[in-house]
């Protein structure tokens, strides 16, 4: 992408997904409708979404787990019935893996 600004074109630019356009040399981010032109590559594509990286993703599950647990050791400590073991054992192990 260039753009066109105060008359000077600009090769070393950067696009925000808020919109805004970086000039790198300027070191200066500016709204599109503030630039004179933009000469957009259509050769440069962005490529299509992959996966959430596998350590955040497993992250996030241990979480929701957690959050899982947590709300069903409330609800059968509230109800004064007896809580499971392998509730509390998988509790334990996944505070641990949470340090």
């Amino acid at each position: 992408m260039k753009v066109k600004y105060n008359g000077i074109w600009y090769s070393d630019v950067y696009q925000y997904s808020n919109g805004c356009i970086l000039i790198k040399e300027l070191g200066q981010a500016f709204n599109p409708n503030e630039l004179q032109a933009f000469d957009l590559d259509k050769s440069l594509k962005r490529p299509p979404l992959g996966v959430m990286p596998k350590g955040v993703f497993r992250k996030k599950v241990d979480q929701e787990r957690l959050r899982d647990l947590q709300d069903a050791i409330a609800r059968y400590y509230n109800a004064d019935l007896p809580i499971r073991i392998e509730w509390i054992e998988e509790y334990n192990e996944l505070i641990i893996k949470k340090k």
